[in-house]
């Protein structure tokens, strides 16, 4: 219910579009709306749901300047990659950061989790074990 709440006064304040990420932060909801132009305008929820401020990312020359979720063929190499990496598991998250690579958490069977960067060549920059 809260999530619903918080993407609806989100998305009527970027003036449409869809919700890539939200969180909850010392009483306050941070929701990132991707607009159809491919913009993405940060916009901060107090905890009655109202907007106390909004803020477009700018992108460059070379791209988005924001992390964007993986979908379809991409998401599908980079998952092999990282379990070819971590010998298995499941993928529970997937993202392609402004700076062109990868992050990537991956569960494994026992339950531990490994955090990976990947470059964009999908080759391993770092692997190391999730401590949160």
């Amino acid at each position: 219910d809260d999530l619903d709440r918080a993407t609806e006064s989100a998305v009527a304040e970027a003036g449409g579009g869809e919700v890539v990420d939200s969180e909850r932060d010392d009483g306050r909801y941070e929701v990132e709306v991707r607009r159809e132009d491919g913009s993405v305008v940060e916009v901060t929820l107090d905890d009655s749901f109202a907007v106390v401020g909004s803020e477009t990312d700018d992108r460059d020359d070379d791209g988005p300047a924001y992390d964007r979720m993986l979908t379809g063929e991409e998401l599908d190499r980079v998952t092999a990659a990282a379990l070819a990496e971590t010998g298995g598991g499941t993928v529970t998250d997937a993202e392609r950061d402004a700076d062109g690579t990868y992050e990537v958490e991956v569960r494994r069977a026992d339950g531990t989790e490994v955090d990976l960067r990947l470059a964009g060549d999908l080759s391993v920059v770092t692997a190391q074990p999730d401590d949160d």
